[in-house]
């Protein structure tokens, strides 16, 4: 999560998509929420995200951030239009990893469990929720974090390419990674930030 806000704050030159898996399972959980409404099975460590969003259980699925600088036209954008069009990119790259993968038409999805209640722009397969994700919109631009509940194998190289016709490797940079450790520090490890609301 640290290394997210600091790439999105330390970056204003192109938009940076960061795929990652999770060390050992965690559950995550929006910003809005409070965390006595978040049931964690057999202690499986909490942290609040930055974005806003319901409850995901992160074990083995494919979890992605996406950073847009705010001059990017999806970051000047309205949140719909970006959460679709990012979401229709990433349909199409399951259904290139051979499964069925739709935008969900349903506005009406509510409650705490991201996973149960699929909203618009939320990715299904075969009628259920797969894919969904929350951003935070601010002066830097935007911050998408995703995830995917499901196996696809490819969907690290083809998830790049089909959001942007050029893209490159980048590693973290030291200067960037000093503010995360920092924001990490003095944020998120921190239990009033879990216990924010």
């Amino acid at each position: 999560m640290a290394v997210d806000e600091a790439i999105l704050q330390m970056n204003s030159a192109l938009p940076i998509l960061r795929l990652y898996r999770w060390a050992s399972p965690v559950i995550t959980f929006g910003y809005f929420q409070e965390v006595v409404g978040v049931q964690s099975p057999s202690g499986v460590p909490l942290q609040r995200r930055w974005t806003g969003g319901g409850v995901v259980e992160h074990r083995e699925d494919f979890a992605y951030s996406l950073i847009l600088p705010a001059r990017d036209r999806l970051a000047r954008g309205r949140a719909q239009e970006s959460y679709r069009v990012i979401h229709r990119c990433l349909a199409q790259s399951l259904v290139q990893c051979g499964l069925p993968a739709v935008l969900s038409e349903d506005a009406s999805g509510s409650g705490n469990a991201c996973f149960q209640h699929p909203v618009a722009g939320d990715i299904l397969c075969n009628g259920k929720k797969i894919a969904g994700a929350a951003q935070r919109r601010g002066r830097f631009g935007v911050l998408h974090q995703g995830s995917v509940q499901a196996a696809c194998p490819g969907l690290a190289t083809i998830f790049p390419s089909i959001l942007s016709l050029r893209t490159a490797t980048v590693s973290l940079d030291a200067t960037t990674k000093a503010v995360a450790d920092r924001l990490d520090a003095e944020k998120y490890a921190t239990d009033e930030w879990k216990l924010l609301r």
